[in-house]
C-alpha cells in the first residue's frame, strides 16, 4: 500500500513557455510517504508499504546575450534526494517509480536513458541526483523571410549523476558530456536532435575514462547517442 503526499512551490519569470530568452525558473517539491499506511497498519499489520522525505529542486536561467533573442544562454541545475525512514517488517524499499534517473534527451546527452548512474543497476534507479546542464542556443539564420528563419544550433555540455543515497555522493564521480544539437521552431515548441558525447565517463575503465583517452573509440556506441524530442531540454 502507498501513500504520498506532497506540495510543489513554483516562480517562474520566463518570458516564452517553449523558447524562453530571459528570465529564471525556480521549483521545490516535497513529499512525504507512508503516512497513510502507518496509521493502517497499527489496526492491521497486514500491509507493506515504504517511508520516506522526498525534496526536488530544478532552476532553469536564461539570458538573450544578443539583445534581440537569437543567442540566447540557457542554465540548469537539479537537486534531489530520497530519505527513507523507520525499520520493520512491513517498511520495504523504496519503488523505483519514485526515484531518480539519470542520461537520456533531458539529462545527460551522452548517454541513453536511464544508462548512467553509480549504480549496480541503473534502471532501477537512485536516491539521490545532481544534474546540470549549460547551453548556448544560436538561431542560425535569423534575418531569413523563408523556414531557415526557424532553424538553431545549439552547443551542450551536461554534468551530473544519480547515487545510491546521498552518503555515496563524490566530486570525482560527476560525469560530464559535451554535444551539438538542432532545433526547428514550430507552434508547438521546438523539434529537437542532440548529438551527445561523453566528455567523463566515472563508470568506465580508468584507461578510458576522457573522451580523448582513446581516439579510436569516440564514435563506438558506448561513446555517445543521439536523441529526437519535441521541445527544449529544459
Amino acid at each position: 500500500m502507498n501513500s504520498v503526499i506532497g506540495v510543489t512551490l513554483v516562480h517562474n519569470s520566463t518570458n516564452d513557455i517553449f523558447n524562453p530568452s530571459r528570465g529564471a525558473y525556480h521549483s521545490i517539491t516535497l513529499e512525504n510517504a507512508g503516512i497513510l499506511p502507518r496509521f493502517i497498519s497499527l489496526i492491521s499489520s497486514n500491509i507493506d508499504f515504504f517511508q520516506y522525505f522526498k525534496f526536488y529542486i530544478p532552476n532553469r536561467f536564461y539570458k538573450d546575450v544578443s539583445g534581440r533573442a537569437t543567442d540566447i544562454v540557457a542554465l540548469n541545475l537539479e537537486i534531489g534526494d530520497i530519505i527513507e525512514y523507520g525499520s520493520g517488517e512491513n517498511i520495504k524499499p523504496v519503488d523505483k517509480l519514485y526515484k531518480f534517473f539519470s542520461g537520456g534527451g533531458s539529462s545527460l546527452r551522452g548517454w541513453r536513458a536511464q544508462k548512467n548512474g553509480i549504480l549496480d543497476i541503473k534502471e532501477d534507479g537512485g536516491k539521490f541526483l545532481v544534474e546540470g546542464s549549460m547551453e548556448y542556443r544560436w538561431n542560425t539564420f535569423s534575418d531569413a523571410s523563408n523556414f531557415t528563419k526557424n532553424i538553431w544550433i545549439v552547443g551542450f555540455w551536461d554534468f551530473g549523476n544519480v547515487w545510491e543515497s546521498d552518503g555515496y555522493f563524490r566530486f570525482s564521480q560527476i560525469a560530464m558530456a559535451v554535444g551539438l544539437g538542432l532545433r526547428y521552431n514550430t507552434f508547438v515548441g521546438p523539434i529537437r536532435v542532440d548529438f551527445g558525447f561523453r566528455l567523463f565517463d566515472p563508470s568506465a575503465n580508468e584507461d578510458s575514462r576522457w573522451l580523448w583517452d582513446k581516439p579510436g573509440e569516440i564514435f563506438t556506441p558506448n561513446k555517445y547517442a543521439i536523441h529526437f524530442g519535441l521541445g527544449n531540454a529544459f
